[in-house]
């Protein structure tokens, strides 16, 4: 399980270094890259909106190279620009380059590189980072999965980590609405309470809900100034940050931004040459503020770099609604005390509002009226009237505002007010918020959309009827779509403790549940396939020497019915392996041998392991192959499994329908290059909506716990690997029909392979290397008498096979089981050949070469693998570093027979009489 992944399924956040950091760890563990790079642009809440939709820009990364630790600085900045390919990378595709560098102009991270791989990662349809693996190598394949693995989830992991900033912001601005009206309408002073907002807006760093601010200030227009729309005469009572720029605010051009502004009554944004660092001004945002439809004053602050989003807008937009409630009492009680003659605030009697602080305790102000209730308007308040219907509507602004659904219950259960959001995240629409005036009206509006409406209601009414403190509790909706839901639920209090009524929070974290699901299931994947690898492994040994001892007993003469027998035996064995092979492939951990086969051998093999389920299902099998056995180059085991898959669907497909149907199999050749295998049903079909999206990974549309949306897109990544391409239609009468395009196997082995179609066709699920059964009889080749063979495996059936299969060949054989043994034989004694298994107790094939090379000794150069681990990674490095041969378990005897044979007749003479002359000595 990765970092990356563990961290996202705990819903932890990592900071972009170490998303990079990990990530390049991960890819620099292949060891077929030889330069890996990883550059991601910054977070959404800090990207400027540009103008290009692209998404493509400058990225800043980490670069790690495997000859040098000394990295140049300017790799870690890259732009998407040529030579780079740009347009590939916005659309989201991965590119793979062979650099010419007399012919391209070369950026600084290809120096040196002989070819480059890039792979982008996309979020929401733009570009929000790069992965590079470059080799030194002219060939050899670059990580194309690991990077692709790797980029898929950062993109998670950058969706995870901005959503949970997101929620930081939120939950911050909640926090600051309700503390700044909780102060107001307690009758603290409103000056405090707009200095502290200036404050707010530049001592919070950006990781804890704060916005990279410079200064901010907040003016204020003078009563007696008469026309504010011509040359308003604005001081700034209330600021905060960088004293240059605020005393720049009266003077242009600051002051023409902001006059704008006034003027317009819309919020005025105007740019600045930066050098995009964070503590200089880039842009200037000035917001008008209002006081019944009556310009009071403006908010001014200075924004950094790339901090201008949408959601950076709407977050300044909120705190200027606030500045203008502080304001406008501001002004009530300056009016008030002019009046009166006294700087102490008039008391007025009226209805009073009450919110919930951060404590949960309620405060009352004789200034604004909530919209819980209704104003009881006297003689004494008639003159503010207009005012307490502006306290009404900023404080409903700010409820619409809010991202989680809102609703405020008094003592009596009745709704006093509840916001948009909350009718979308529990599936209404704006016409039914008429009924929703109770609790009960709610419960009977809500229940028939969850899961569990009798629980749902019974579990709401004890809420209300005995909280006593805070609860976090989840709702799962079933209609109109399935969705999980957070409900808070906190008492309102007054200072005395006396509940006056309570507030519920609604949050939808569906989208991130679906995200956490996906990880965890791909990790339950990841362990699958490991213990699958584990189990695999282990059969090796065992399958080795059963396919050996089979095949050396069909060497010999029997009776008809003993061969028959033995024949089984053997068949059953290759069908095993191939079993076997198929299942490390399928975990990733093995390469597909590419051969020519015969596809028409494919279909019966296929076709033979699915007939008795078709049988039992009703379901009739219809072939039609081609008669000239058209040949195909790929993998047998791979193409079977893309058969088994699109067989697979098809049954379940006519099995939904609860009547016998019908799956028809056609192979064709088409002209010389290409030949098509086709699967169709008589089913229902695929839904015009769905059939663009079949393909994705984990897109299903079984019931859950039926299917895990992977079985197509497994068969378009091996049909993609074998360089052809798949069709899929789904006529009008119903039904679907799945063509696939192969690339045709080659003239010459076409005619080599229909020379010889003449015996039984073969049913061995692993041979394609022609169409007849496998030549079982003894080799015809010359006996090679006199060749000593030291054959080091810890297994001793195994040990035993190999040994017997070599001395029917004439040649003389040793077995260790020991490998420390074996290399103190190897140094006492004479061989021309070593035959070594890679993974041993105590001194491993590994450790055994290694201990060769150093002694000198001749062996080294001829040394022969057996192994049942070459589908490892770190296994597969080591035998391509050394350019060693090797024979992977389980193996047939020609296999074995051929390598050694092609080991030998390579001209160590004079090798072998220097070593025997030095033994001699």
């Amino acid at each position: 399980m990765s970092a990356i992944s563990a961290a996202c399924a705990a819903g932890q956040e990592l900071s972009r270094h170490k998303l990079l950091r990990k990530t390049l760890y991960k890819l620099a563990s292949d060891g077929r890259t030889d330069r890996v790079g990883v550059w991601l642009d910054a977070a959404d809440t800090e990207r400027t909106e540009t103008s290009t939709g692209s998404g493509t820009g400058a990225f800043r990364g980490i670069v790690w190279d495997r000859q040098s630790q000394n990295i140049p600085l300017e790799w870690q900045r890259l732009s998407v620009e040529p030579p780079l390919p740009h347009e590939a990378l916005a659309a989201g595709e991965s590119v793979e380059q062979r650099l010419d560098h007399d012919a391209l102009p070369v950026i600084g991270p290809l120096l040196e590189l002989q070819r480059a791989m890039w792979v982008p990662v996309k979020r929401r349809g733009l570009l929000r980072g790069i992965l590079l693996a470059g080799s030194r190598r002219k060939y050899g394949k670059l990580p194309a999965e690991a990077l692709e693995s790797a980029a898929s989830e950062l993109a998670l992991a950058i969706e995870l980590e901005e959503e949970q900033q997101l929620a930081r912001d939120s939950q911050v601005d909640l926090l600051l609405a309700r503390k700044t009206l909780g102060t107001l309408l307690g009758q603290e002073n409103p000056g405090l309470m707009l200095a502290a907002l200036a404050d707010d807006c530049i001592g919070r760093p950006r990781c804890d809900g704060g916005l990279a601010i410079c200064f901010a200030a907040i003016g204020r227009l003078p009563e007696e100034h008469g026309d504010p729309s011509k040359s308003p005469q604005m001081v700034f009572p209330w600021k905060s940050g960088d004293p240059v720029w605020i005393s720049a605010l009266r003077s242009n051009p600051a002051a023409a931004i902001w006059s704008r502004a006034m003027e317009t009554r819309r919020l005025t944004m105007e740019g600045f040459a930066t050098t995009s660092r964070r503590d200089e001004v880039g842009r200037i945002v000035a917001i008008p503020l209002e006081a019944a439809k009556k310009l009071i004053g403006v908010f001014v602050v200075g924004l950094a770099p790339a901090e201008t989003s949408m959601a950076n807008l709407e977050r300044l937009e909120l705190r200027a609604s606030l500045a203008a409630v502080a304001l406008g009492v501001w002004n009530d009680n300056q009016e008030v005390a002019l009046q009166s003659g006294d700087s102490k605030e008039v008391t007025q009697h009226g209805a009073e509002l009450t919110v919930l602080d951060a404590k949960g305790i309620s405060t009352t102000s004789p200034h604004a009226r909530l919209l819980l209730d209704k104003p009881r308007v006297t003689e004494t308040e008639s003159a503010r009237a207009d005012d307490n219907a502006r306290a009404e509507t900023e404080l409903k602004s700010i409820l619409q505002w809010l991202d989680e659904g809102v609703i405020l219950f008094d003592t009596q259960d009745r709704v006093r007010a509840l916001n948009s959001r909350f009718l979308q995240v529990a599936g209404l629409d704006g016409s039914d918020a008429a009924e929703l005036v109770t609790l009960d009206g709610l419960i009977s509006k809500l229940s028939p959309s969850v899961s569990d409406p009798w629980g749902f209601a019974q579990r709401w009414r004890n809420l209300a009827r005995g909280i006593d403190a805070g609860v976090r509790e989840e709702l799962e909706f079933v209609r109109p779509s399935a969705k999980i839901v957070q409900r808070l639920s906190r008492p309102i209090l007054d200072p005395t403790g006396r509940r006056l009524g309570r507030v519920e929070i609604y949050r939808d974290l569906t989208t991130r549940r679906g995200f956490q699901s996906k990880l965890l299931h791909t990790e339950k994947l990841a362990a699958l396939g490991q213990l699958i690898t584990g189990v695999a492994h282990e059969l090796n040994n065992p399958l080795t020497s059963i396919l050996g001892y089979s095949q050396r007993l069909l060497q010999k003469e029997h009776t008809a019915g003993s061969d028959r027998e033995l024949r089984h035996i053997f068949e059953e064995a290759e069908r095993a392996t191939a079993i076997l092979r198929q299942l490390l492939w399928n975990a990733h951990e093995t390469k597909m041998e590419m051969r020519t086969v015969a596809i028409n051998q494919v279909v019966l093999q296929a076709i033979e392991a699915q007939q008795a389920s078709l049988s039992q299902e009703r379901i009739r099998l219809d072939m039609d192959l081609d008669p000239s056995w058209p040949l195909v180059h790929g993998d047998a085991g791979q193409l079977q499994q893309v058969l088994m898959n699109l067989m697979g669907n098809a049954r379940q497909a006519l099995d939904h329908t609860g009547k016998s149907g019908s799956i028809r199999v056609r192979t064709k050749q088409i002209g010389d290059q290409r030949v098509l295998l086709e699967v169709a049903d008589d089913g229902p079909g695929i839904p015009a909506e769905t059939l663009g999206r079949i393909f994705d990974p984990f897109f299903t549309t079984k019931p859950a716990g039926v299917g895990t949306g992977l079985g197509l897109a497994i068969v378009l990544g091996i049909v993609r690997e074998h360089g052809g391409h798949v069709n899929v239609a789904s006529p009008p009468n119903g039904g679907a029909i799945f063509s696939i395009a192969l690339r045709a196997a080659s003239s010459v082995s076409r005619t080599a392979n229909l020379l010889n179609t003449t015996g039984t066709p073969l049913t061995s699920k692993t041979w394609t290397g022609n169409v007849v059964g496998p030549q079982l009889t003894a080799s015809k080749n010359s006996r090679q008498e006199g060749n000593r063979i030291l054959v080091v495996e810890d297994e001793p059936t195994v040990a035993r096979l190999i040994a017997d299969v070599l001395e029917d060949e004439g040649f003389q054989v040793d077995v260790q089981l020991d490998g420390r043994e074996a290399l103190q034989q190897a140094d006492r004694e004479t061989y021309d050949l070593v035959i070594c298994d890679m993974k041993m107790p105590g001194l491993d094939g590994q450790h055994f070469y290694q201990a060769l090379v150093q002694a000198g000794n001749p062996l080294s150069k001829r040394f022969l693998f057996v192994t049942g681990d070459v589908v490892a990674q770190h296994t597969q490095q080591f035998l391509e570093h050394h350019q060693l041969p090797h024979v992977a378990k389980p193996f047939r005897m020609e296999e074995l027979k051929d390598c050694v044979r092609g080991l030998l007749s390579r001209d160590f003479s004079g090798e072998s009489k220097t070593r025997e002359a030095g033994n001699n000595g």
